[in-house]
């Protein structure tokens, strides 16, 4: 049974069940306007997203709240969904949710609101996943690594994964089924072997620098004013040019991310666009991913140039580790302040500044395995497994094809939850047996 359908609308109280200074009632559906007039509450006319101040009168009550309006394709459903933010009393937002109740909406169910993303194309099985993680994130590394899941997408390594398991899942139980008919041939052990060896070398690839594997590693994030040399100092920790290194302020637009080994502790360098006063909205929305990127990482790298008086590092950058590093130590009007001195050209300072990084990392306990990973080990030990049941025997007729069967059919089905396929039934079983109300 996976859950009731899409078509109707729902309301669920999506804060928490104890008084607070502010509590959230959720509704989601195709046409909320109905529901929303039970409340006094006219939504706008509009393809973007609206806030709206109001006051809500019930049972002769009147307290203000703030609605904010999502519109189809653009909330977190996919649907039309509304959130009204108000005061937290319990028996105050049990007459909000009861108003739109009365109005022709249903309860939702726990989980529902993210199932409906998950059908209307919003999340991925894997950003649920995430989502889930996040709500349940027992400290800042592990809601960063959650956050961090919520956005990214599997990809299409795991698919070809799950389409190779279901060939050979095909071709083993063809043996077992039809093992009797002279035009089924059965896979022999020695190409079972090596299809399989290839598929778990595939997984521990794509755990290493595909999905899960960068969600649960740390991810490092050189921040700092525009033309501060980041863009040289990525490059030169990379030892390849992978970001355009230019005079002219503004260069680097987009987020750009590279895996970087630290003597054989893997982590994700990322560069991106100085931070200082905008030029222009471009400028502006350039600097916000960068201030997005800050947000999800686990060490900041602030870089400024060490031709430049020294500077204050900004007070509203996240509550993470971070390195001062000044640039162009080579130069004759280098001006010495707080921070290591390097210069990416030269390589000056760079080896004492791997160590920093590496120190900082393990006093801030970085590089805790994340959920997606924790999935993966388990797609891992499957086909180790199968890989053992082949190791033995002196002929190339398998030994125990239904014991391989199993092991084969859990390791696609756990590739299920990291992108593989279509698994829509079992993916929404999870969504509503793990989530909460309003969630």
């Amino acid at each position: 049974m996976s859950g009731p359908g899409i078509g109707d609308a729902i309301v669920a109280i999506s804060s928490a069940w104890q008084a607070s200074p502010r509590g959230i009632v959720r509704a989601t559906g195709p046409d909320l306007a109905s529901l929303l007039d039970a409340l006094g509450i006219t939504p706008p006319s509009s393809d973007h997203p609206r806030h709206q101040r109001v006051r809500l009168t019930l049972h002769d009550v009147c307290l203000p709240a703030e609605v904010f309006h999502f519109p189809p394709g653009r909330s977190y459903t996919g649907q039309q969904l509304v959130e009204i933010h108000t005061s937290g009393s319990t028996a105050w937002l049990r007459a909000v949710a009861g108003a739109l109740l009365a109005a022709g909406a249903r309860r939702a169910e726990p989980g529902e609101f993210t199932a409906r993303a998950y059908l209307n194309g919003r999340l991925g099985a894997d950003q649920a996943e995430g989502v889930l993680a996040l709500i349940h994130a027992a400290d800042a590394t592990s809601a960063r690594q959650a956050a961090r899941a919520c956005l990214g997408q599997a990809g299409r390594g795991w698919d070809e994964l799950g389409q190779e398991l279901i060939a050979l899942l095909g071709a083993i139980e063809a043996g077992i089924d039809f093992v009797d008919e002279e035009d089924v041939r059965f896979i022999d052990r020695s190409a079972l072997r090596t299809r399989i060896v290839a598929v778990l070398a595939r997984v521990r690839d794509l755990r290493e620098t595909g999905t899960a594997g960068r969600v649960a590693r740390p991810h490092v994030a050189l921040l700092g004013p525009p033309n501060a040399g980041k863009s040289t100092l990525f490059n030169a920790l990379l030892g390849h040019q992978r970001a355009i290194v230019s005079p002219v302020i503004g260069t680097t637009r987009d987020v750009l991310s590279a895996d970087l080994s630290l003597d054989g502790r893997w982590i994700v360098l990322q560069d991106s666009a100085g931070l200082g006063p905008a030029a222009d909205e471009l400028d502006r929305a350039a600097q916000e991913v960068s201030r997005g990127m800050g947000a999800q990482a686990d060490l900041i790298v602030w870089v400024e140039d060490g031709r430049q008086s020294p500077g204050a590092v900004p007070g509203d950058l996240p509550a993470v580790p971070i390195v001062r590093v000044r640039t162009h130590v080579d130069a004759g009007d280098f001006r010495p302040g707080s921070g290591l001195a390097v210069s990416g050209p030269c390589g000056t300072g760079l080896t004492g500044l791997r160590e920093a990084l590496k120190a900082a990392l393990d006093r801030a306990g970085g590089g805790a395995s994340g959920p997606l990973a924790r999935e993966v080990g388990v797609v891992v030990g499957h086909l180790e497994r199968a890989r053992e049941l082949l190791a033995g025997g002196t002929s190339e007729n398998l030994d125990d094809p239904e014991l391989l069967a199993v092991e084969l059919r859990g390791a696609w089905e756990r590739l299920q939850g990291l992108g593989a396929g279509d698994a829509t039934e079992r993916t929404l079983d999870w969504i509503y047996g793990a989530f909460c109300l309003g969630k």
